[in-house]
């Protein structure tokens, strides 16, 4: 019982240094009015990139919401393939937090 609870350890570990390398990219907005968030697997923002059109004050808001649009897609991203590495493992997604 001992040696198997170690081999799930190491395997969750495992998997968790895997989570930490992967970036996903969310995007949010069209035609023109594109903001794309990458995310790195501890769930830190790595790069924002903004499309020309939306500097503008008058569009102030708009990139404050596509920001965070872009932001939460990248992360539903990131907690599904989380989910599909605990799978992987035959754990619940539920031990990810």
């Amino acid at each position: 019982m001992m040696q198997q609870a170690q081999e799930i350890q190491k395997k969750m570990q495992r998997a968790q240094e895997e989570l930490e390398s992967i970036e996903v990219v969310g995007s949010a907005g069209g035609a023109g009015y594109i903001v794309e968030v990458m995310v790195n697997g501890k769930g830190s923002v790595k790069r924002v990139n903004i499309a020309d059109t939306l500097i503008d004050l008058e569009e102030k808001s708009t990139l404050e919401d596509l920001i965070a649009a872009a932001f939460n897609n990248a992360k539903n991203k990131l907690d599904a393939i989380a989910g599909e590495k605990m799978s992987d493992l035959g754990l619940p997604s539920s031990l990810l937090g």
